[in-house]
């Protein structure tokens, strides 16, 4: 008895530059509908059909990836090989693939393909069994942001990045909208990760060419490109992107602006989208990236805003720091005593959230920090007066 065959090529005959694999899944699936459409009743072998599935599978991926190209969605280049250069003469812009620019028409073809896009991002306003089904509000910190989540750029720049991912995944036909393919926050983490080792080279040569003070750099937060260890990298990752191992922790899904659920599938949420498209002044090189502004105007009242609405705890310990700069307690050690004794924490961990939470103010630009020599004092600016003394809030602020 003859052997079986064993390679496509045995089977089929192809000409020069034809795929036999894909004219063997090809002659399968005409077979099995001549037979259907004869109404013959021949036995199709299970490994028959996965083959076929597995060629055709793989060939629509392939025709996806030339797709994806077509619809110019900004690929966003792998960092490590563009490591040399200077900001006056760089090899690579940092931003590729991130800003505004890159995306916004990619979002408008979004808007006008798929009607119910949305759907894609979960709102922490879900209403009725919606919410309980969606739970978008489980992964909120009920606390105070932790003292290690000290800027909003590595967040935003985070953002940008998913956002990217986002737009450049495959889609599929849903039974009420498009559906796109998952992204793991692995994934996540690696794409983040490369984009912001790279961002730190150029914004470390924006903190010596504007001689700005120590502990006040652009490069705060952002991981080393030269790191043995990569605790720097790991350190990025785990509070301004997600963690593996804790999901749902990290300032992002703290925030309310992604979730992460337990198989490690990434979400953005409807306010982390509203947000990833306003402009920022150092990813967007807008005006007022001029003036060394890291957030603009409106990127400050929207987070001012979702942390008055979302992170209420949050928010009671920026009006405390507020209350007690406003009153003379206006120096890290005296403000220290005083939340020692509000807060019960120990002396680590009070130094840890102080100084958090009065650079996140010092962002969304409610204080102003006062260095003379080795002395540090922190004065609330005329917003932090109108927000935190005279509660001069917006019209659909949180009441207390």
């Amino acid at each position: 008895m003859d052997e079986s065959p064993v390679y496509p090529e045995e089977m089929v005959i192809v000409r020069d530059g034809e795929d036999a694999e894909f004219e063997l899944a090809k002659q399968i699936a005409e077979v099995i509908k001549l037979a259907d459409d004869a109404n013959l009743i021949v036995p199709v072998p299970n490994n028959a059909r996965k083959f076929a599935e597995r060629v055709f599978s793989e060939w629509l991926d392939d025709a996806a990836s030339v797709g994806r190209a077509r619809r110019q969605v900004p690929f966003i280049a792998e960092r490590s090989e563009f490591v040399d250069g200077s900001l006056l003469d760089p090899d690579f812009d940092w931003s590729q693939g991130i800003t505004l620019e890159d995306i916004e028409q990619v979002i408008e073809d979004m808007h006008d393909t798929d009607p119910e896009y949305l759907l894609d991002f979960p709102t922490l306003d879900a209403k009725g069994p919606f919410a309980a089904i969606l739970n978008t509000r489980s992964q909120l910190t009920s606390e105070p942001l932790a003292g290690h989540y000290n800027r909003f750029l590595p967040m935003k720049l985070s953002l940008r990045v998913l956002m990217n991912m986002i737009l450049g995944a495959e889609t599929y036909d849903g039974d009420y909208h498009r559906e796109r393919a998952e992204i793991r926050i692995e994934d996540f983490r690696s794409k983040a990760l490369d984009v912001a080792i790279y961002a730190k080279r150029w914004f470390a040569q924006l903190d010596a060419q504007k001689q700005i003070d120590v502990g006040s750099e652009i490069t705060v937060g952002f991981p080393d490109l030269d790191d043995d260890t990569k605790k720097s990298h790991e350190r990025f990752v785990s509070q301004f992107v997600g963690s593996v191992r804790n999901k749902g922790s990290g300032s992002l899904c703290e925030m309310g602006f992604i979730r992460v659920d337990e198989e490690g599938i990434v979400q953005m949420t409807r306010e982390g989208y509203f947000f990833t498209q306003i402009p920022n002044p150092i990813i967007d090189s807008t005006p007022e990236a001029r003036r060394g502004a890291r957030m603009s105007m409106r990127e400050q009242h929207i987070m001012m805003r979702h942390i008055q609405r979302y992170l209420p705890e949050e928010w009671e310990f920026m009006d405390e720091a507020a209350k007690l700069i406003h009153d003379g307690t206006n120096n890290p050690s005296s403000m220290d005593k005083s939340m020692l004794k509000s807060r019960k924490w120990n002396e680590a961990k009070t130094s840890l959230m102080r100084n958090g939470v009065l650079s996140r103010m010092q962002e969304l630009g409610f204080l102003d920090r006062l260095k003379e020599g080795r002395n540090v004092t922190y004065h609330l600016t005329e917003s932090g007066v109108k927000i935190f003394i005279e509660k001069n809030l917006w019209h659909d602020a949180r009441k207390e």
